[in-house]
């Protein structure tokens, strides 16, 4: 009489994906100025993982997180943010309208503004060196350097 075998298949289980916070504990200055530069200058990450030797997969949630960074600012700058909702009738028409927010006088109104929203992410300084990067980048010469200021970026690039 045959005997009947059986397979086990032991799943392994995978272990948790680093929190953003994780990653950005685990970095060196030089290797945040690095991906800093890499999401400013358009590197990829397929290609930046070689030159600073971090996974990949850590180097797109950390331009993912710059990308958001900018997004908020220039909603911000743009006052695109809704402080306080509308209220409507059932109809549709509208009761009271939405309360938006101000854009920002300065730099540092900005920056606090940002920062308000990255809080349990990013330090005020890591903030501020994006909400930089991203005046400064808001114009180049025909060289390519930064030549943006507050004044032109305000005026013309979030508009």
């Amino acid at each position: 009489m045959a005997t009947l075998g059986f397979t086990y298949y032991n799943e392994i289980s995978q272990p948790a994906e680093p929190t953003l916070q994780d990653i950005i504990n685990s970095l060196t200055g030089i290797q945040k100025s690095a991906v800093l530069d890499g999401f400013t200058n358009k590197i990829l990450p397929g290609r930046l993982k070689y030159t600073i030797a971090i996974p990949e997969r850590a180097i797109q949630r950390l331009y993912n997180a710059i990308d958001s960074i900018e997004e908020t600012a220039r909603a911000i700058m743009r006052e695109e943010v809704v402080l306080v909702e509308g209220t409507y009738d059932e109809d549709g028409n509208e009761i009271t309208p939405p309360e938006y927010n101000v854009a920002p006088d300065t730099p540092a109104e900005l920056l606090a503004d940002v920062a308000l929203n990255f809080a349990d992410i990013f330090t005020e300084a890591q903030v501020s060196a994006v909400l930089q990067r991203m005046v400064e980048y808001s114009r180049v010469d025909s060289s390519g350097d930064p030549i943006g200021d507050w004044a032109y970026y305000s005026t013309n690039v979030v508009l």
